[in-house]
């Protein structure tokens, strides 16, 4: 990724920011302990496998029956058996992440914020992931940061200001992520938003299974911001169905899959985001 000097117009949401990422600016008033306590609470991934399919929406009701007669509902599924995922992505201003994906390299890392919620909660905490591929194989590294230090750090989501937040007490991944941001001149370029079905197979250690339906995106600085959009495809017409495990495909999964005749695809929901949305991918507009 090549660092850009320029800012963009097209991102004023993203640069009308305060000028201090100072501890007292990282939300509460800071006491002496949030002085020399890291912000973030790090969790380093391991890696995996994930399988995507395009699943036809007509086959959802049988296939989710079947999954939820093998595996065990998600702790973090609320009370309609779904929740909803929210992820801010980061890139170039032309677009290098997203034009990774569609150029199929195959050493290649992304970063996002996210945020998970039932239908009947507010955001608390929020997730700082780097996400990181090579080959078939993924693995997220995350922090965790509450909701009070988030405000702060939205403030520092951009390259010339993410410079000064490496001076505040992050924790090791946390900093990894906002030295990605100064080095690389990310920005926050879009938000992705979908509701999630998830199970767990209790006899396979951190084998899950998600069904992802009503996809939506839109432009934002700030991933706690909503905005009224309309879908995009294939929330019309097809559902994604993802199994991830640290391992080989599960026998009985893999017998789902050839059940419904499901076929892999090389699916990426922020990429297609960027190439079904209005945005010109020569100069970043």
């Amino acid at each position: 990724m090549m660092p850009s000097a320029a800012t963009p117009p097209l991102l004023a949401e993203a640069t009308k920011l305060s000028p201090s990422t100072r501890p007292e600016r990282l939300g509460r008033r800071a006491t002496e302990a949030d002085r020399s306590a890291p912000i973030g609470t790090d969790r380093v991934g391991h890696w995996r496998h994930e399988w995507k399919y395009l699943v036809p929406r007509f086959l959802r009701g049988g296939l989710t029956r079947d999954l939820a007669t093998l595996m065990a509902p998600d702790s973090h599924v609320g009370a309609n058996g779904s929740y909803i995922v929210r992820s801010l992505y980061l890139d170039s201003l032309d677009w290098t992440c997203a034009r990774e994906k569609m150029e199929g390299v195959p050493r290649r890392r992304k970063l996002r914020i996210r945020t998970y919620r039932t239908d009947d909660q507010n955001v608390s905490t929020l997730k700082f992931e780097i996400k990181h591929r090579d080959g078939e194989r993924i693995r997220k590294d995350t922090t965790l940061v509450d909701s009070d230090h988030y405000g702060g750090l939205r403030d520092a989501l951009v390259p010339h200001r993410a410079a000064a937040v490496l001076r505040e007490p992050l924790s090791p991944l946390l900093a990894a992520f906002f030295k990605d941001v100064h080095l690389f001149a990310l920005w926050p370029m879009m938000i992705v938003q979908f509701r999630r079905q998830a199970w767990v197979l209790p006899s396979h250690d951190n084998c899950r299974v998600t069904v992802d339906d009503e996809l939506l995106a839109w432009r934002s600085g700030d991933v706690l911001a909503d905005r009224a959009v309309a879908g995009l495809p294939p929330g019309r017409q097809n559902f994604i169905l993802e199994v991830k495990t640290p391992g080989w495909m599960p026998l009985c999964l893999d017998h789902v899959v050839r059940k419904y005749k499901l076929q892999r695809v090389p699916f990426s929901k922020y990429a297609h985001a960027v190439r079904q949305g209005p945005f010109d991918l020569n100069n970043g507009t």
